[in-house]
């Protein structure tokens, strides 16, 4: 276990406690900081996908309004082709509205138009109208009317799919796209083709079997599309958790399914499947008109409610966002709170450490209340217990030192007033202490024997050779007379060891010159007697 975090301790080691506080931070917020990237890059992705998603149906909007107007423009024309004024100052008005949507729909497009793509189709679309507008009401005009409302529809097929809406996947809003983006303006062109070409069999009570299998195509299709619609909103109420989509739109889907219906009922009973065409125009359009409106009414509902569901989309992801941006400053703040309150704590330790080794070193004993007061963490009463143990120590310690303080003083005192030189030196003969008498003896100063060899105060040979035999003898003690200084000296050696392989020795002098002359004479005089 040492092994594998030896590198980290020896890391941390090296550093200050600041530089390792924040070196841990970095290595605690960087994993951090990665996952919130993540985290607000996909955010900030569904943000952009769904306001993408709102620019398209902003565009819709402007494209179903031209849509409709078109169709009306076509339809309302269709007295004007037979020689009929009755509708001019109608077509005056929806002429107006077409060139007012296309000026929105222009303003859109500088806003939106590099990101859905639609200036070049929109251009082609408003080159085909200003083509129609220039033209007198008459069949070839008619004929212009159904590739406009197709192209009308291409560019909403367009707007679609770079807008990201037939993308969305989320149940409720991908069903009430497909409403809107395909499902209704289907249907608009489709009861807009029925009422145009039953317009033309009723005012000319008769008609071809092209036009026959054309309306029966077209019936069969409109009913189609909104069986489909029905079954796209069960799958869409179902899956609608803000619950705003059926109280707001099934009513509607109702109506526009009901006058949808009655358009087909009336084609094959009055016109398809009747033996006699008699009925009159208003009496074929009324059910035109309805089925146009309540899906106008429909597709209104829809789009609002789509917008809404987006609204929420995008205001539940940015609540997110902020959320979790809030989130993770309060953390950060809150960690670099306590990161500055741990660096206080453990600097207080730190002082309270330098405040104990400063006593200490003046030789006053550090109490462990005094770290305690800086820091009662696990730092501060380890190192309080360790000042405990060592303040323990420490006055054991002196009372010892004290001791022996008081017995060296009590030795260097009888050594300062004893006869015999006293002397003791290293295995090599260097002198390491010696008291005054020795001082006297060899005949020189203090400060000029310490740290100096014994030899070259006494030069005799045997001297050294009886040094070297008490060497080799350790403990045993060797007498050996000398001269020195005039004076007959005689010095005991003993070596002694220290520790392992380390002998000193101590050497007693004692100046014997006045026992030895009476000794020389003690021995001349028994001598002479002899004789």
């Amino acid at each position: 276990m040492k092994t594998i975090f030896a590198p980290a301790a020896a890391l941390m080691s090296r550093l200050k406690f600041t530089q390792r506080f924040s070196l841990i931070t970095v290595l605690f917020l960087l994993p951090l900081g990665i996952a919130l990237f993540m985290l607000m890059s996909r955010i900030n992705t569904d943000v952009n996908f769904t306001q993408k998603e709102l620019k398209g149906t902003s565009y819709l909007r402007a494209a179903d309004a031209l849509m409709r107007h078109t169709i009306n423009d076509w339809i309302l024309g269709l007295d004007a082709v037979r020689g009929l004024d009755v509708n001019d100052a109608a077509l005056v008005q929806n002429t107006i509205a077409i060139d007012a949507d296309f000026g929105v729909l222009q303003s859109l497009d500088g806003q939106y138009g590099a990101a859905l793509h639609t200036t070049q189709p929109l251009a082609l679309l408003a080159a085909q109208w200003n083509k129609i507008k220039a033209m007198p009401h008459t069949v070839q005009r008619q004929i212009l009317y159904r590739p406009l409302v197709q192209d009308i529809a291409t560019l909403i097929a367009t707007v679609g799919d770079q807008s990201n809406l037939v993308l969305d996947s989320q149940l409720d809003t991908h069903y009430t796209m497909q409403a809107i983006l395909v499902s209704l303006p289907q249907a608009q062109s489709e009861i807009a083709d029925i009422g145009i070409i039953g317009n033309g069999v009723v005012g000319a009570r008769k008609m071809f079997d092209d036009q026959q299998a054309t309306l029966n195509a077209l019936a069969t299709q409109l009913l189609s599309v909104y069986d489909g619609l029905a079954r796209d909103a069960k799958v869409a109420y179902a899956n609608n958790p803000t619950g705003n989509l059926q109280p707001n739109v099934d009513v509607l889907a109702g109506a526009a399914s009901t006058s949808a219906s009655a358009l087909v009922d009336k084609l094959l009973t009055g016109i398809v499947q009747a033996p006699l065409i008699n009925m009159s125009l208003d009496t074929w359009m009324a059910p035109v008109h309805s089925a146009l409106d309540t899906n106008y009414n429909l597709w209104d509902a829809q789009v609002t409610q789509l917008d809404a569901l987006l609204n929420a989309r995008n205001s539940a992801d940015e609540g997110t966002r902020t959320l979790a941006l809030g989130l993770t400053a309060a953390v950060l703040l809150l960690v670099i709170y306590m990161w500055v309150g741990f660096h206080m704590a453990v600097m207080k330790t730190v002082k309270g450490l330098e405040e104990a080794s400063l006593l200490m070193a003046t030789g006053v004993s550090a109490s462990p209340e005094l770290l305690q007061s800086y820091s009662r963490d696990e730092l501060g009463m380890g190192v309080a217990a360790t000042i405990s143990k060592m303040a323990s120590a420490t006055t054991q310690m002196n009372s010892t030192i004290q001791a022996r303080t008081s017995e060296l003083t009590e030795v260097s005192i009888l050594l300062a007033y004893m006869h015999e030189g006293i002397i003791i030196t290293e295995a090599d003969g260097m002198i390491k202490v010696l008291n005054p008498a020795a001082v006297r003896i060899l005949g020189t100063g203090f400060d000029n024997a310490v740290g100096h060899s014994l030899y070259t105060f006494i030069l005799d040979p045997r001297f050294r050779e009886t040094m070297h035999s008490a060497l080799e003898a350790p403990r045993q003690r060797h007498i050996v007379d000398v001269a020195l200084m005039n004076r007959i000296v005689s010095v005991s050696i003993t070596f002694a060891p220290i520790n392992e392989g380390t002998y000193e020795g101590m050497l007693v002098l004692q100046d014997t010159t006045e026992l030895r002359t009476l000794q020389h004479l003690q021995k001349a005089h028994s001598g002479a007697e002899r004789v």
